[in-house]
Protein backbone atom coordinates (compact mmCIF):
# COMPACT_ATOMS: atom_id res chain seq x y z
CA UNK A 1 0.00 0.00 0.00
CA UNK A 2 2.69 2.77 0.97
CA UNK A 3 4.80 1.65 -2.07
CA UNK A 4 1.60 2.39 -4.22
CA UNK A 5 1.25 5.69 -2.38
CA UNK A 6 4.86 6.80 -3.42
CA UNK A 7 4.46 5.29 -6.91
CA UNK A 8 1.05 7.66 -7.25
CA UNK A 9 2.66 10.61 -5.48
CA UNK A 10 5.69 10.71 -7.62
CA UNK A 11 4.19 10.53 -11.00
CA UNK A 12 2.16 13.72 -9.67
CA UNK A 13 5.10 15.85 -8.39
CA UNK A 14 6.97 14.95 -11.49
CA UNK A 15 4.27 15.95 -13.74
CA UNK A 16 3.96 19.59 -11.67
CA UNK A 17 7.36 20.42 -11.77
CA UNK A 18 7.95 19.52 -15.46
CA UNK A 19 5.46 21.41 -16.07
CA UNK A 20 6.11 24.50 -14.28
CA UNK A 21 9.78 24.47 -13.37
CA UNK A 22 11.96 25.18 -16.25
CA UNK A 23 14.94 23.88 -14.55
CA UNK A 24 13.36 20.43 -14.42
CA UNK A 25 11.66 20.85 -18.18
CA UNK A 26 15.57 21.19 -19.00
CA UNK A 27 16.51 18.46 -17.49
CA UNK A 28 13.97 16.31 -18.78
CA UNK A 29 14.61 17.13 -22.09
CA UNK A 30 18.60 16.59 -21.57
CA UNK A 31 17.76 13.00 -20.09
CA UNK A 32 14.88 12.47 -23.15
CA UNK A 33 12.19 11.17 -20.65
CA UNK A 34 8.89 12.94 -19.68
CA UNK A 35 7.15 12.10 -16.47
CA UNK A 36 4.82 9.67 -18.44
CA UNK A 37 7.62 7.28 -18.34
CA UNK A 38 7.02 6.96 -14.73
CA UNK A 39 5.89 3.21 -14.88
CA UNK A 40 7.24 2.06 -11.39
CA UNK A 41 9.71 3.66 -8.43
CA UNK A 42 12.48 1.77 -10.14
CA UNK A 43 12.13 4.41 -12.57
CA UNK A 44 12.99 7.10 -9.58
CA UNK A 45 17.20 6.16 -11.19
CA UNK A 46 16.40 7.61 -14.33
CA UNK A 47 14.95 11.02 -13.06
CA UNK A 48 17.19 14.06 -13.29
CA UNK A 49 19.21 14.72 -10.14
CA UNK A 50 18.97 17.76 -8.81
CA UNK A 51 22.56 18.65 -7.13
CA UNK A 52 23.23 21.84 -5.04
CA UNK A 53 24.55 23.74 -8.05
CA UNK A 54 21.02 23.55 -9.09
CA UNK A 55 19.65 24.59 -5.90
CA UNK A 56 22.04 27.50 -6.03
CA UNK A 57 20.85 28.81 -9.17
CA UNK A 58 17.36 28.28 -8.98
CA UNK A 59 16.32 28.26 -5.45
CA UNK A 60 13.99 29.21 -4.28
CA UNK A 61 11.88 31.75 -6.71
CA UNK A 62 12.68 29.46 -9.99
CA UNK A 63 11.13 26.41 -8.56
CA UNK A 64 7.89 27.18 -7.62
CA UNK A 65 4.93 25.04 -9.20
CA UNK A 66 2.35 27.60 -7.38
CA UNK A 67 2.23 31.40 -8.03
CA UNK A 68 3.81 33.42 -4.99
CA UNK A 69 0.59 34.70 -3.74
CA UNK A 70 -0.50 31.22 -2.53
CA UNK A 71 3.39 30.34 -1.26
CA UNK A 72 3.27 30.04 2.72
CA UNK A 73 6.94 29.97 3.67
CA UNK A 74 9.89 29.33 2.62
CA UNK A 75 12.95 27.73 4.66
CA UNK A 76 16.11 28.47 5.13
CA UNK A 77 17.76 27.23 8.35
CA UNK A 78 20.47 25.22 10.22
CA UNK A 79 20.41 22.74 13.02
CA UNK A 80 22.35 23.11 16.36
CA UNK A 81 21.91 19.68 18.00
CA UNK A 82 25.22 19.22 19.81
CA UNK A 83 25.34 22.64 21.45
CA UNK A 84 21.14 22.29 22.66
CA UNK A 85 22.54 18.52 24.47
CA UNK A 86 25.43 20.20 25.92
CA UNK A 87 24.16 23.33 26.72
CA UNK A 88 20.88 22.46 28.69
CA UNK A 89 22.03 18.75 29.99
CA UNK A 90 19.32 16.55 27.91
CA UNK A 91 19.40 13.50 25.72
CA UNK A 92 18.78 15.32 22.24
CA UNK A 93 16.93 13.77 19.36
CA UNK A 94 18.13 14.05 15.62
CA UNK A 95 15.47 15.43 13.08
CA UNK A 96 17.10 15.39 9.91
CA UNK A 97 16.13 18.01 6.82
CA UNK A 98 17.34 19.86 4.35
CA UNK A 99 16.65 23.18 3.98
CA UNK A 100 15.31 23.50 0.49
CA UNK A 101 13.14 20.61 1.07
CA UNK A 102 11.32 21.25 4.19
CA UNK A 103 14.06 21.94 7.09
CA UNK A 104 13.36 19.92 9.94
CA UNK A 105 11.07 16.82 9.45
CA UNK A 106 12.16 14.92 6.64
CA UNK A 107 13.27 12.34 9.12
CA UNK A 108 13.23 11.42 12.95
CA UNK A 109 15.12 9.74 15.32
CA UNK A 110 13.27 7.43 17.68
CA UNK A 111 13.46 6.41 21.43
CA UNK A 112 15.76 3.82 20.92
CA UNK A 113 18.10 6.02 18.63
CA UNK A 114 19.31 3.75 16.51
CA UNK A 115 18.96 5.60 13.22
CA UNK A 116 17.00 8.36 11.21
CA UNK A 117 13.05 6.96 9.98
CA UNK A 118 11.94 8.49 7.15
CA UNK A 119 8.27 9.72 7.01
CA UNK A 120 8.10 7.59 3.62
CA UNK A 121 4.56 8.88 2.51
CA UNK A 122 5.92 12.17 2.30
CA UNK A 123 9.28 11.57 0.88
CA UNK A 124 10.95 9.15 -1.20
CA UNK A 125 14.76 8.03 -0.50
CA UNK A 126 17.66 6.59 -2.53
CA UNK A 127 21.08 5.36 -1.97
CA UNK A 128 22.85 6.03 -4.76
CA UNK A 129 26.25 4.95 -5.50
CA UNK A 130 27.72 8.74 -6.03
CA UNK A 131 30.10 7.75 -9.24
CA UNK A 132 27.55 5.87 -11.24
CA UNK A 133 24.20 7.13 -9.95
CA UNK A 134 22.99 3.64 -9.58
CA UNK A 135 21.15 2.14 -6.64
CA UNK A 136 23.11 0.68 -3.95
CA UNK A 137 22.58 -3.17 -2.34
CA UNK A 138 21.63 -2.59 1.06
CA UNK A 139 23.80 -1.72 3.69
CA UNK A 140 26.69 -0.31 1.38
CA UNK A 141 27.42 3.29 1.90
CA UNK A 142 26.57 5.86 -0.66
CA UNK A 143 24.86 9.27 -1.11
CA UNK A 144 21.11 10.21 0.04
CA UNK A 145 18.78 11.41 -2.74
CA UNK A 146 15.22 12.50 -1.95
CA UNK A 147 12.53 13.26 -3.69
CA UNK A 148 9.54 14.67 -2.25
CA UNK A 149 6.10 13.52 -2.68
CA UNK A 150 3.32 15.50 -0.72
CA UNK A 151 5.35 19.49 -0.76
CA UNK A 152 3.22 22.21 -2.39
CA UNK A 153 5.06 25.19 -3.44
CA UNK A 154 8.31 23.52 -4.75
CA UNK A 155 8.09 20.17 -4.91
CA UNK A 156 11.27 18.43 -5.45
CA UNK A 157 12.95 15.25 -7.34
CA UNK A 158 16.11 13.28 -6.52
CA UNK A 159 17.50 16.18 -4.30
CA UNK A 160 21.61 15.07 -3.52
CA UNK A 161 22.40 15.97 -0.20
CA UNK A 162 26.15 15.19 -1.60
CA UNK A 163 27.85 18.66 -1.88
CA UNK A 164 31.39 19.27 -3.44
CA UNK A 165 34.25 19.59 -2.64
CA UNK A 166 33.07 18.39 0.82
CA UNK A 167 30.56 15.46 0.58
CA UNK A 168 28.31 14.59 3.76
CA UNK A 169 28.94 11.63 5.13
CA UNK A 170 28.12 8.85 3.73
CA UNK A 171 24.91 7.01 4.70
CA UNK A 172 24.49 2.78 4.54
CA UNK A 173 21.30 1.67 2.49
CA UNK A 174 18.31 0.43 4.61
CA UNK A 175 15.03 1.36 5.31
CA UNK A 176 15.75 3.48 7.77
CA UNK A 177 17.86 6.65 6.51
Amino acid sequence: MLRELQLERLREVSRRVYDHVPCYQNAFKESGGTPDDIQSLNDLQNLPLTDKETLRVNYPFDMFVLPMKEVKEIHASSGMRKEIKDLWNIKAYDIYGLSEIIGPGVANECVGQDGLHIWADHFLPEILDPKTGKPVPEGEDGMLVITTLTKEATPFLCVSSWSSPKPLPAVKARRNV
